[in-house]
């Protein structure tokens, strides 16, 4: 089980890496877009198109990091209220809610990717598909961080398991 501990970890590394990496590329070329426009009275419409699809992304992945680090809105009130089994249970519950909306994004994502596929961005010769990706992406590896959380919550392993 310790193994899950290393996987949930991981995907929130990368998550994070890939989000700093996005962001920085994001406000530089903002910036530079900005200041070639009123310096030298230029402007990219491709990077408006190319700064939604890294907004997009940013916003599904951002999800993935905040889920991994278990600081999504709970109902933590009510669960401080309760005794240990009783909020052990409700824990699960949210868990199992929340796999099934999980669930439910990857299989939309999924629905919606032959239709977007042919869709071109109308400044960049690049797929609407980049837009709808995030979604399926994003699920996906939302599904797998809550499939490990509740096979650790029901094992009884702890954050402080960490040896694989």
């Amino acid at each position: 089980m310790p193994c899950l501990l290393h996987l949930k970890r991981g995907i929130s590394v990368a998550v994070r890496t890939i989000l700093v990496i996005a962001l920085a590329f994001m406000c530089l070329s903002i910036a530079a877009s900005v200041f070639i426009r009123n310096f030298f009275g230029h402007s990219f419409d491709t990077i408006i198109d190319i700064n939604r699809i890294f907004f997009v992304w940013i916003t599904f992945l951002g999800l993935v990091f905040i889920n991994g680090e278990e600081r999504l809105i709970r109902f933590e009130l009510l669960e401080k209220k309760l005794p240990g089994v009783a909020r052990a249970v409700l824990h699960a519950l949210q868990r199992l809610a929340a796999l099934v909306l999980y669930s439910v994004m990857v299989i939309a994502g999924i629905q919606v990717l032959p239709f977007a596929q042919p869709q071109m961005f109308p400044t960049i010769p690049i797929s609407l598909i980049w837009l709808y990706l995030p979604v399926v992406i994003a699920g996906v590896l939302l599904v797998i961080q809550t499939l490990a959380s509740l096979i650790l919550a029901g094992t009884g392993a702890h954050e402080k398991d960490v040896s694989c």
